[in-house]
């Protein structure tokens, strides 16, 4: 129950105008966001978001906080940095607000400030790369009928291999 009270706490904040803080839990985002650590969203419109922005996005009644990868006519796309495939489309109602800054390790990253735009454009683009060429995977899987799951995850792991090594390197870890 205090959890559905803190959902409901944060989305009016949001709505007013204000700056939630919330605690992750989950490796979803990792490394650049890992359990325990602490995002701080503001509301979003819509139409100012970029691929890249970090989005806090309600699905199913629960908080997830993932990269924007893509806006098209389905809806907004987004996807985990430590996952291989992009989440079904979300409305823009889904869409809760932007996340402006991490708390991790004692530091506090400014993701407007910096290099920070540009790395998290860049890797909203690797992200959607990521994302296509596991779709890719699961398209041929599907032709060839083999069923076995061999080729989405070996051709997403080409993907996903320097994606993460990018994804490390420009978030300096």
């Amino acid at each position: 129950m205090h959890q559905h009270i803190a959902a409901k706490l944060a989305q009016e904040g949001l709505a007013q105008g204000g700056l939630v803080r919330l605690r992750v839990s989950g490796n979803s985002m990792a490394p650049l966001i890992e359990s325990g650590d602490v995002v701080l969203v503001r509301h979003a419109d819509p139409e100012s978001l970029h691929r890249g922005d970090l989005l806090l996005v309600e699905r199913e009644g629960a908080f997830l906080v993932h990269r924007l990868v893509a806006i098209g006519a389905r809806g907004i796309q987004t996807k985990g940095d430590n996952s291989s495939h992009a989440d079904l489309p979300v409305t823009p109602q889904a869409i809760l607000g932007r996340v402006v800054a991490v708390e991790k390790g004692g530091k506090r990253i400014e993701l407007d400030e910096g290099r920070w735009p540009m790395v998290n454009r860049t890797l909203g683009l690797l992200g959607w790369c990521e994302a296509r060429i596991f779709a890719l995977g699961r398209m041929i899987e599907r032709k060839l009928a083999r069923g076995d799951g061999r080729w989405p995850r070996g051709l997403a792991s080409l993907g996903a291999a320097p994606f993460r090594w990018l994804t490390r390197l420009l978030i300096g870890r």
